[in-house]
């Protein structure tokens, strides 16, 4: 699949370097104010870049059928736009960044990831400056498969919680494709100590069973670890449906549980319920995007699930879901081919992260937040390239 894209390549690197600073920002400053102005620059990047691929494919005249899960989920995105059109602002953003994002990923290629690292470090960097000179608060502790993840949350007002975590793992991911081996180390170990100080259960557990599984293949059994892949994705798609319908009435709704996801439990189970009650073109479609004035009565002003499946669910019904797990499904299959051939398996531990990380946060797809989704795309495109031999030397 070759698709040239008539722009200078250092542009498309300006505007990929502006979209992930300013969602970098978005997320940092956490400010309304400056939201709107920055989302208007995402927008206009967005779709002029995916308006240029779209006029290239129009032109070639054919599309390839390996394509066909993104088509797919593009499909049911447009479905769930037709269904809930009051949010019509928010699919029609989804699909021109998805866009967008291809036509980056084929467009400057190899830069594409150094860029992500730029930012990142730069983010990190910002982190640690805060962590230092704010202080932190004590969140209290959380005890998850019996361990203790202390959890603190930095006092500087324009760093979450949550995205301080993100970016900490995400530099720890990215550096494994340093080349040189002491600026590897040395930012992999600020990393690991940073992540550790801030106690994010999820995001560290996430990390700790992606390296896992990227061990299982890279020195293990290829097709064992294989195997526990497919069973995680598989996992990964049901296990709200079980912790919340199945485990939970054993165990009486254990107030350990409760605790240990910090409430997410409870808030899943009335997502689940309001899912299944709803209109069957709701069930099918979607029941549009989170609403901050809506929220279920039993979990407070928590208005979205804190799980990225449910979301989904939520969001694009069960077509959209569907082509969620199809698109998960192809881009693993091709990305486990690489890994195998190349025998450099950095790629599937940044992907199951992603993946594992869906489990507690709903912030990777569907989001304003482009980082993980433009990285999810990336190994995609990537992977659907170097399968077709167009990668290969």
């Amino acid at each position: 699949m070759k698709v040239k894209v008539n722009i200078k390549k250092y542009i498309l690197e300006l505007m990929f370097l502006v979209i992930i600073v300013l969602g970098t920002i978005e997320k940092f400053t956490l400010a309304t104010t400056l939201d709107y102005k920055y989302m208007v620059i995402q927008y206009i990047l967005y779709f002029c870049v995916s308006s240029m691929l779209l006029v290239k494919v129009m032109k070639k005249g054919k599309i390839s059928k390996e394509l066909a899960p993104i088509i797919f989920y593009i499909l049911a995105l447009m479905l769930a736009l037709l269904f809930n059109i009051d949010d019509k602002n928010q699919y029609i953003i989804n699909i021109f960044m998805m866009l967008f994002f291809i036509a980056i990923s084929l467009a400057i290629r190899d830069k594409y990831l150094k860029i992500i690292l730029m930012v990142t470090l730069f983010a990190v960097v910002y982190i640690i400056y805060s962590y230092h000179s704010y202080g932190v608060f004590h969140l209290g502790d959380r005890e998850i498969f019996f361990l203790t993840f202390s959890r603190n949350r930095i006092l500087n007002p324009n760093i979450s919680f949550v995205y301080s975590s993100y970016y900490l793992a995400l530099m720890i991911l990215l550096s494994f494709n340093l080349k040189k081996k002491f600026p590897k180390i040395f930012i992999i170990l600020i990393g690991v100590i940073y992540l550790i100080l801030i106690g994010k259960a999820a995001t560290i557990l996430g990390l700790i069973f992606a390296m896992i599984f990227m061990i299982i293949l890279k020195k293990g059994s290829f097709n064992f670890g294989r195997k526990l892949v497919w069973i995680l994705l598989i996992m990964s798609f049901i296990t709200p449906i079980l912790l919340t319908n199945v485990i939970a009435p054993i165990f009486n709704n254990s107030s350990y549980l409760i605790d240990a996801t910090s409430g997410r439990w409870t808030i899943w189970s009335e997502y689940l319920n309001y899912i299944k009650n709803s209109s069957v073109l709701n069930f099918l479609f979607g029941n549009g995007f989170f609403n901050a004035d809506y929220s279920f009565s039993s979990v407070g002003d928590t208005f979205h699930p804190h799980n990225q499946f449910i979301a989904m669910f939520y969001n694009v019904g069960l077509v959209g879901f569907i082509a969620y797990f199809v698109l998960w499904i192809h881009t693993l299959v091709l990305n486990l081919k690489m890994s195998k051939y190349k025998n450099n398996y950095y790629n599937m531990a940044m992907l199951l992260f992603i993946l594992l990380i869906q489990y507690a946060d709903d912030y990777i797809f569907l989001s304003y937040y482009p980082v993980f989704f433009a990285i999810f795309i990336y190994y995609y495109v990537e992977a659907l390239l170097y399968n077709s031999g167009t990668r290969r030397s």
